[in-house]
Formats: C-alpha cells, sequence, structure tokens
C-alpha cells in the first residue's frame, strides 16, 4: 500500500482520500484550496480531497477540549516537556494552535502566528501578545503567564466550573476502589503536601479537586506496604511509612491515611495506568502537585482529613507528634 507524507505525518492513500487526516494537514489542504497556501507536490496524479471550512469547524469542535487540557496539563506539570523542546517554544506552540482552532470556529482565518494572536485577542477581547518578539527571543517568560490567562477565560467559557463537596465519590470513576481497604499516604516535603490534582468531566460540568494519593490493598498487603506501592506507582517517588494517623470508615470507604517521610524520587515520574494508559483518558487528569499549607487550606480536599490536618499542625507543630484519630463519626 502506497504511503502519502504530509509534513512529518505519513497517511496511506486510504486514509487520505477518506479525510481521515489530522487538524494541521486538514488545514493546509484548506489553505492550498483557497490560495493562500502554495504546495511542493512531488506527485502530481495525487488525488486532493476537498476541504471545507464545516469540516474544519467540526474537526476543531470535537479536539478543542482535549487541546485545552492538554494545554493546562503543560502548564501544570512542565517536566513533561521533553528535552529536545523548551518549555516556552512548547507553550507557545500549543497556544497558537489552541487560538487557531478557536478563530475558525468563528470563521476567522490567520496566516502567520503574529496574525492568529493579533485575531484572537481582537475577537476574544484579551490583551494582545507579540508573537514576532517572542520568537525573536525577546519577553520569553511573559508566555507563560498568558498562556495561563487564555487558558482560564477559555476554560470557564467551555466549562461550568464547579466544585465537587462530596469529592471521596468522584475519586475513581467506574472502579469501585472505596468497597476494600485502602491506603492513602499524607507526605510532606519542604513544608509542601504532595497531592494529586484530578480534574475531570461529568454530565458537560467540570470538576476539579485533589486526593492523597495511594489506593486499595492488595491480598496479604499491609496498610505500610499498600502505600508505599501505590506511592511509587502514582508519584513516582519512595516513602517511609512512619505512622497511621487517620482512619475514615464510611458509606464505601474504609481508608486509613499514614503519615510517610519522602526519600527519593522525581515526582510526576510515576508509571501507573491512570497516568499512562489511554484507556483512563475519559477519567480527566492526574496531575501531581505541592501544595504549602495556605493553599491547602482553600482546595477541594476530603474535608475531614482536611480539617484534622489543619488543627494537628497548629496544635502540634509536627505531623510526627499528631495522634492516631479514627474520623469515622466525624461529619464532613
Amino acid at each position: 500500500m502506497s504511503k502519502i507524507k504530509i509534513g512529518t505525518t505519513v497517511y496511506s492513500t486510504t486514509e487520505f482520500r477518506q479525510k481521515k487526516i489530522d487538524l494541521k494537514t486538514a488545514y493546509a489542504i484548506y489553505e492550498m484550496e483557497n490560495e493562500r497556501l502554495l504546495p511542493n507536490i512531488c506527485d502530481r496524479n495525487l488525488e486532493i480531497p476537498l476541504i471545507s471550512q464545516n469540516e474544519l469547524k467540526e474537526m476543531c469542535n470535537k479536539i478543542i477540549p482535549d487541546a485545552l487540557h492538554k494545554l493546562r496539563r503543560l502548564l501544570y506539570n512542565p517536566n513533561d516537556v521533553t528535552q529536545s523542546n523548551s518549555y516556552e517554544n512548547m507553550l507557545f506552540k500549543e497556544l497558537s494552535h489552541l487560538m487557531r482552532e478557536y478563530l475558525l470556529q468563528e470563521d476567522i482565518n490567520a496566516t502567520d502566528y503574529q496574525d492568529v494572536f493579533n485575531k484572537f485577542a481582537s475577537k476574544f477581547k484579551v490583551e494582545k501578545f507579540d508573537a514576532n518578539d517572542f520568537i525573536s527571543g525577546l519577553r520569553r517568560q511573559s508566555i507563560i503567564e498568558y498562556c495561563n490567562n487564555i487558558v482560564d477565560m477559555l476554560a470557564k467559557g467551555i466549562y461550568d466550573i464547579t466544585e465537587e463537596k462530596d469529592v471521596e465519590k468522584e475519586i475513581e470513576e467506574g472502579k469501585n476502589e472505596m468497597s476494600r481497604k485502602s491506603a492513602r499516604a499524607i507526605i510532606m516535603k519542604d513544608d509542601e503536601f504532595i497531592l494529586i490534582h484530578r480534574i475531570k468531566e461529568k454530565d458537560g460540568k467540570k470538576y476539579e479537586y485533589y486526593v492523597f494519593p495511594g489506593g486499595g490493598l492488595e491480598e496479604g498487603e499491609t496498610y505500610e506496604e499498600a502505600v508505599k506501592r501505590e506511592v511509587f506507582e502514582e508519584l513516582g517517588i519512595t516513602v517511609n511509612p512512619q505512622k497511621r494517623l487517620y482512619r475514615l470508615e464510611e458509606d464505601n470507604r474504609d481508608e486509613m491515611f499514614i503519615l510517610c517521610q519522602y526519600l527519593e524520587g522525581k515526582i510526576g515520574t510515576g508509571k501507573g495506568p491512570e497516568f499512562t494508559s489511554s484507556e483512563y483518558s475519559d477519567r480527566g487528569l492526574y496531575i501531581p502537585e505541592t501544595i504549602p499549607m495556605d493553599k491547602f487550606k482553600e482546595i477541594n480536599v476530603l474535608e475531614s482529613i482536611k480539617k484534622a490536618l489543619i488543627k494537628d499542625v497548629e496544635n502540634n507543630g509536627k505531623l510526627e507528634n499528631a495522634r492516631f484519630q479514627d474520623l469515622s463519626d466525624m461529619e464532613r
């Protein structure tokens, strides 16, 4: 079967004729048809499919949520960027793609990077960004703040962002992990909690909350053995379980929260399926983060545990001095 190469992407002739192509290729073909792009065609007998504006808009509509999530993940976790690409360049490229997709939905075509940023700023009434300066090497760091502002604006437009108060029921959709005993890690590194930021969509709404790393006990495991295994799988770090701090048994949950000492490893290098498998893509984002105490008091995390932790830190100075508590009867 013959192949067709468009840029760095390779298609079979069947895929190409049936328009099973990515948005970048479709947009290039659309620009060729409208004589805004001059192609270098090696095979003059190649039949190039027609791409309409409506087809482009439909493709954009399908990929915009994923593209927005990808950019948010990049902002939250810059360690995802490979060494061959600078963080600022990756943000600039992904943001310009996202802006172009929004402009296409508004029947607005843009030529180069600066045209994309200018037309987006004009259409959506946001601050302009000098793409040419950035490309020339000026104001490189400014793309980070600008990207954060644009992503926050777009997210509010796409989703009804609400807090999920009953966060424990949202930890693992489609996986009844709470029906068995679980171990959760309370890890502090440089006076900051290590948590997992969950971002997911359900019934057209977006939910953001935090969970403590950990999971269910496997057959024959102790709580301490389970929490070491789960933390390494989810975060890519090794910990030393120090003491059991809290137990929470209610509804379908029976969880032990264990104070753990950080030993070594790079946070965010976990290989658990929720971080690496495409089968978990419909469950939203899992983003390891470090949270200082002042922010911890404000985030959406299991309320009973949050209250107990804040109180123990205030009363004891260090969690190592706190006494074990059974929080099963505590009002959430």
